[in-house]
């Protein structure tokens, strides 16, 4: 014989476990929300890159791990920073003067080495940045700006006419033979940034354009040029 529950039984069972359910629903709506809200009080790049960058030798005492906990930042993506420090590659290149020279002519100083080409968009964009970056130094005389044009078959004149044609400053007035240059820097592509210490070692690299004056650069260089911990 099958018993059959009363109607008024089921509904006494429902009710309880409705409410129940909504109750729950409402619960998890509100966690999903706040942590949202968390997570979009955090998730501006810059804000970040300042928070873990507050202390200059702090940012340079942790290892590399720190670029990639953050890889939403398109700066950091972009940074290799090396831990044992490289002697830079020995180059000759030439400056608007067709006067040869060599990164031994800037030793004593930080250089921000800059590979560029005149063909490149974003090389184009970024110059002027460096130029203001210069300007920032010009007394202390401590970190000088080197950009380099890679442009096939170049030649003093015809960067001195580019030069004049986009209004580039003394920053630019250089250029290098491309193959010879290749062969000795690792140049994933144009434009790339080396940063060298005063001994002439390479403790940074950046891929791409950005902008040298701005928070994430400006901490960068300063961290760098206050530490002792690149000096051999």
């Amino acid at each position: 014989m099958t018993i059959k529950r009363p109607k008024q039984n089921l509904k006494r069972l429902f009710i309880p476990v409705i409410i129940l359910l909504l109750i729950t629903c409402g619960m998890i709506q509100y966690a999903v929300v706040y942590n949202e809200q968390e997570v979009a009080g955090v998730s501006n790049p810059s804000e970040v890159m300042l928070d873990i960058t507050r202390d200059y030798e702090d940012i340079l005492s942790e290892d590399n791990d720190i670029i990639e906990e953050k890889p939403d930042n398109l700066f950091l993506q972009r940074l290799t920073r090396y831990d044992d420090p490289v002697k830079a590659p020995y180059i000759e290149f030439k400056n608007i003067l067709d006067k040869n020279m060599s990164l031994n002519d800037f030793k004593g100083q930080w250089i921000v080495l800059n590979f560029w080409a005149s063909w490149c968009p974003p090389c184009i964009v970024e110059m002027p940045s460096l130029q203001k970056l210069q300007d920032m130094y010009t007394e202390t005389n401590d970190l000088k700006v080197v950009a380099i044009a890679l442009d096939r078959n170049y030649t003093a004149q015809k960067l001195r006419d580019f030069m004049g044609k986009s209004g580039f400053g003394p920053v630019a007035a250089y250029y290098g033979h491309w193959p010879d240059v290749k062969q000795k820097f690792d140049i994933p592509g144009l434009p790339t940034t080396y940063i060298l210490n005063p001994e002439g070692y390479v403790v940074a690299q950046f891929r791409g354009d950005t902008n040298w004056t701005g928070a994430d650069a400006r901490i960068l260089i300063e961290g760098l040029m206050r530490s002792s911990k690149f000096v051999q």
